[in-house]
């Protein structure tokens, strides 16, 4: 029985007992009963006063939490009417709390066209046919009629007994992250737009595995996006190159400072290799550690830059080369002075022995040593363009043969010498003693290496025919050439000795063993010929040379000559007036004994002024005038013209040791008579003597 129901009757029972007259004791203990229940309400009644003020607090406190949470909270009843919505909901519409409570939130704050879109979602929940915490996304309407998209959550709301009286949902404003998802959708569309549209391969790299490779890296390495995938990147670069990519990378991840860019080759899947400039840049690729690459393809520029090499150290070498014909010239007048000198007084010498007299072999020794010096020069004014020499039809083979008895004679029995010359009837056009040179140089070098071991040289000659093919590469034209060939057993060649083979001066050799002229004279000769000169070597294994000279279609009786004719140092008599003009004191006396000797009356002059002086005063005094090229005041051939303007009937014959301005070619196109090359013998001389006399 409820508290006041108690009271009420006790009142009931007090007044009945005071009307029926009962004693005091009675009174006094229905009193005591009446204040136990009367303190009893007044206990309760604060009991109540509290209890509603702590409800009221947990209240005011859920709305506090409500207020400051940073989502929407709202509840709407079955009918869809707004019973409760917290800060966030206010601010988020634009509307004050007492504008939105007891309002219908489809008719009120649900843009119209969505409408149809939620309602039913609402009636589900509130049926219970969806589960609670249904998440969905639709807009709302502000009070400003602007729409705001709310994400939400949603869950039931029940009274005592279990029945669902309305839904509670709380709602995300995701308006500005939907903006800006569509925003970064539209800008990823736009930059794989450009990346796949780009000229160059761009990809990701991570776990060395390349990750969304564009179709210009696709194109590039010849694999498809999903073997690219399942491919290590490491097995996609060349051997070579591995090691100082994968350095560059680990570099790259861990953020060292590094060359923005690098270049390295990789093998296709068609297994070409390809060159590449790549550029990596750091990023994050799932919240590890990536790559993203762009890459150029840089084969052709490569390329090119190996052909521009080759020219540039093709047009070094030309420069070493005129610069060594520089020299060569430089030095060749004064060497064929000396040569005139000792090849002119061993003439002398032989002259006044008597024949079959035993200094006569030793002195034509000297001579035919004088005559092989005269030739080394000549060889290098050739190989440096400063001399043509004359060619004619020769065999090579048969010069390969007199070169093998002075190899066998000159080489260590340690080193056996092969020769094969198979086929090789047709000659070539050349000079004898140049080829000599060029087989002898190689042999020599062949021999050098081979020297601590031992080993095997083999010389092989054959005719072979170039095609276009066979040509690639090299500045040759195609045809029928004689192959020449040297090849050893030796120590082989460094990579540093086979780049700079050919340089005049460079030599392997120790100081006095070599001069380092050897393979530049001869590379020097081939070229002249028009021909090639190729090579392999590898340390350990030998060294090979194949020279290809072009050949002549000749008579098949056409015969090399074999036989050279003996030199005689005794020249017929030539009884005629000479004046001899040079500054050099010991020619002087020689070529004036030699002259005597033919029968000559000779006068010598050192100086062209006094041989005009001479000359002027008596334009007929002498037959023939031989001058040398090289003198003070005036030149050879300027004293040619001046001796021509005063006695144009006087021959006049040119001697040098070299001569860039005259040669045998253009000597009469000059103004003299006859050009003689020092060192200049006896029988020469008396036969160009009598020559320019029976023309003049």
């Amino acid at each position: 029985m409820a508290l006041f129901d108690k009271i009420a009757k006790v009142k009931t029972k007090d007044a009945k007992t005071q009307a029926s007259g009962k004693n005091p004791e009675e009174l006094i203990l229905e009193m005591e009963e009446l204040r136990r229940h009367i303190s009893e309400l007044e206990t309760s009644q604060v009991q109540l006063y509290q209890a509603q003020k702590l409800l009221e607090e947990e209240k005011e406190k859920a709305q506090q939490y409500l207020d400051i949470a940073g989502v929407i909270f709202l509840a709407i009843d079955t009918d869809g009417i707004v019973t409760m919505v917290n800060r966030k909901a206010c601010e988020v519409l634009g509307y004050d709390e007492h504008e939105i409570i007891g309002k219908n939130w489809f008719d009120n704050f649900l843009p119209e066209p969505h409408k149809s879109e939620v309602i039913p979602i609402s009636q589900k929940l509130l049926s219970g046919e969806l589960k609670s915490a249904e998440y969905f996304e639709n807009p709302v309407l502000t009070k400003k009629g602007e729409e705001r998209l709310i994400a939400w959550h949603n869950t039931y709301i029940k009274d005592r007994t279990g029945k669902i009286i309305g839904h509670l949902s709380s709602g995300e404003d995701i308006t500005e992250r939907k903006k800006a998802e569509i925003a970064l959708r539209k800008s990823e569309e736009k930059y794989r737009n450009v990346i796949e549209h780009a000229n160059e391969a761009i990809f990701i790299a991570q776990d060395w595995v390349i990750r969304f490779p564009n179709p210009k890296t696709i194109d590039l390495m010849g694999y498809s996006e999903e073997e690219l995938a399942n491919t290590p990147f490491v097995d996609i670069i060349h051997p070579d190159d591995r090691q100082m990519v994968a350095e560059r990378h680990k570099q790259r991840l861990s953020g060292e400072k590094v060359e923005e860019f690098y270049s390295f080759r990789i093998i296709s899947k068609k297994g070409e290799t390809q060159w590449i400039e790549i550029k990596p840049v750091r990023i994050m690729w799932d919240n590890r550690p990536a790559t993203l690459n762009f890459v150029a393809d840089i084969t052709a520029r490569k390329k090119s830059e190996t052909e521009n090499k080759k020219l540039e150290e093709q047009l070094f070498r030309a420069q070493k080369m005129e610069a060594l014909g520089t020299l060569a010239g430089g030095i060749a007048h004064d060497f064929n002075n000396i040569l005139s000198a000792i090849h002119g007084y061993t003439e002398l010498c032989i002259f006044d022995l008597p024949n079959n007299h035993s200094l006569q072999i030793n002195l034509r020794h000297i001579l035919d040593a004088s005559d092989r010096a005269k030739e080394m020069v000549n060889q290098i004014l050739a190989f440096s363009r400063k001399n043509e020499q004359e060619r004619s039809p020769v065999y090579i083979g048969s010069i390969i043969l007199e070169v093998e008895k002075l190899l066998r004679i000159s080489f260590p029995s340690t080193i056996k010498i092969i020769v094969d010359i198979r086929d090789a009837p047709t000659p070539v056009i050349s000079d004898k003693i140049q080829l000599y040179q060029v087989i002898m140089n190689l042999c020599t070098n062949a021999a050098h290496a081979m020297r601590d071991q031992g080993g095997s040289l083999l010389i092989s000659l054959c005719e072979v025919t170039l095609d276009h093919d066979a040509i690639e590469g090299r500045i040759i034209n195609p045809g029928k050439y004689q192959k020449l060939s040297v090849s050893d057993t030796g120590c082989g060649m460094s990579d540093e000795t086979k780049r700079r083979l050919f340089d005049p001066y460079f030599t392997t050799k120790q100081p006095g063993e070599g001069s380092g002229l050897g393979l530049a004279v001869v590379h020097g000769i081939v070229k002249s010929h028009k021909g090639e000169i190729t090579f392999h070597s590898e340390l350990g294994k030998g060294s090979s040379f194949s020279i290809f000279f072009p050949v002549i279609e000749m008579a098949a009786e056409t015969k090399q000559q074999q036989v050279q004719e003996a030199k005689n140092p005794i020249a017929p008599e030539v009884k005629h007036r000479v004046l001899f003009v040079d500054d050099d004191p010991i020619l002087v006396n020689m070529v004036t004994q030699m002259l005597e000797k033919i029968g000559c009356s000779v006068e010598s002059q050192n100086s062209t002024t006094d041989t005009l002086k001479i000359i002027l005063n008596d334009p007929t005094r002498f037959d023939v005038v031989i001058t040398d090229q090289t003198m003070p005041n005036i030149t050879g051939l300027e004293l040619a013209k001046e001796i021509k303007a005063i006695n144009p009937h006087l021959p006049v014959i040119l001697c040098t040791g070299f001569s860039e301005e005259i040669d045998e070619k253009n000597f009469r196109a000059k103004g003299v008579d006859a050009f003689l090359m020092k060192p200049i013998s006896m029988t020469e001389i008396a036969e160009v003597i009598r020559k320019v006399l029976q023309q003049s």
